[in-house]
């Protein structure tokens, strides 16, 4: 096999490999449903599930990058996409809501160590602007799986049940194993750990400036968590949207996200990153209370509010990525990795308690959600503005 041949190999798996969270997540997206029927729970109640799965996903993520560093890429992952298997498959036989809750929770655990893997197999195989070049190439496929498994979910619901479903993600996660064993050489060679894994978080969370953007990458995207959390329920439920439809309309969103991050890609040369994340930020606060004017001023319709859903869900591609790059880059190489897991686990433990909470505060109307929503964009922004401000206050004091 040619050089060229292994590289696009190469980027397959990856790409395979960062489409395990996206299919776990938002391929039952349209069978909340009939699983609340079958169960007979409220739909609310079977929502729960995500904001669990955000919780075993980072639990996965905190601890698989560390384990991968001392067991290597290939053992974590390897692990990871059986622990997802076999979950998914326990999935697809259980009747009871609280067994259900119990085994997404471990099934997230599992895609954690796969997702949280992908960058450190990418550093151990490439450099420099190779290394940049895959990664992007790995995102936009990662940005594609959104769009894709809502449409497979709700054809899988056509011709069978629920949890026909989870038996396809178990399928998907099989095949990916069998491809890594064939396709990926473990690279990682054995090393000294130069610091142990509670020096690393203390040297995270002490590095003000590096924080002021981890902020503004991670409290924001709550936001998000909720909207994916609470999306079956705007679409199903209040506005009465038939399960493709619900697909249809979730895939726009996850397009969009792929053109902002093509469009950053191309002025972050021209106008920086830092510019960039602050217009993100900006339009990330302001199309929500949009959002929240025209349901109360107004009647919400699909018209008025999807459009708004969709600026907004869309500014997250001038927020993550450079958010990301400005705050690694503050840090020493061999603690970045350590401070982009932090800053993932942060972002998913909020998103799923703010998730929750709007479940748990779901009254049949958009209000809860865009409460939820609001208050992580708002903290967000203002977190990022207070540490920069002391960031800067300390440089003043030492100089």
């Amino acid at each position: 096999m040619n050089n060229n041949n292994k590289h696009y190999q190469f980027i397959l798996l990856l790409g395979s490999l960062s489409m395990i969270g996206p299919f776990n997540i938002d391929t039952c997206l349209p069978a909340f449903g009939r699983i609340a029927d079958d169960m007979g729970v409220t739909f609310s109640q079977v929502e729960i599930n995500v904001s669990l799965f955000f919780f075993g996903f980072g639990i996965g993520q905190l601890y698989g990058g560390y384990i991968s560093d001392i067991k290597g890429r290939k053992w974590v992952v390897s692990r990871g996409l059986g622990i997802s298997m076999v979950a998914s498959l326990i999935l697809a036989m259980v009747n009871q809501l609280e067994f259900f809750y119990l085994m997404r929770f471990i099934q997230a655990i599992g895609a954690g160590f796969v997702g949280v893997s992908i960058a450190a197999i990418v550093r151990d195989n490439f450099q420099g602007k190779e290394a940049a070049s895959i990664m992007s190439m790995v995102a936009m496929i990662a940005m594609g799986a959104p769009l894709v498994a809502p449409s497979i979910g709700a054809l899988l619901l056509t011709i069978s049940t629920w949890k026909s479903i989870f038996i396809f993600i178990a399928a998907y996660g099989l095949s990916v194993l069998i491809f890594l064993m064939i396709g990926l050489e473990e690279k990682m060679e054995p090393r000294k750990q130069e610091h142990n894994f509670f020096q690393g978080i203390k040297k995270v969370y002490n590095n003000v400036p590096a924080l002021a953007y981890m902020s503004a990458m991670a409290i924001p995207s709550g936001a998000l968590y909720t909207y994916l959390t609470s999306a079956p329920f705007i679409f199903q439920e209040y506005f009465g949207l038939g399960e493709q439809q619900f697909a249809i309309l979730f895939g726009v969103n996850g397009l969009s996200l792929i053109i902002m991050n093509k469009i950053n890609s191309v002025l972050v040369k021209k106008y920086g990153p830092e510019r960039l994340m602050n217009i993100g930020l900006s339009i990330h606060f302001t199309s929500l209370v949009l959002l929240l004017i025209v349901v109360t001023v107004f009647t919400p319709t699909l018209y008025n509010t999807v459009p708004l859903i969709t600026l907004h869900v869309s500014t997250l591609g001038f927020i993550s990525g450079n958010a990301t790059a400005i705050a690694l880059e503050k840090f020493e190489k061999h603690y970045a990795g350590i401070a982009n897991s932090q800053m993932r686990v942060v972002g998913i433990i909020i998103g799923a308690v703010a998730g929750a909470t709007a479940s748990l505060l779901n009254n049949g109307t958009l209000y809860p959600i865009l409460g939820v929503m609001i208050t992580c964009s708002a903290l967000g922004i203002f977190t990022y503005l207070s540490l920069k401000k002391t960031a800067k206050r300390t440089n003043l004091v030492s100089s």
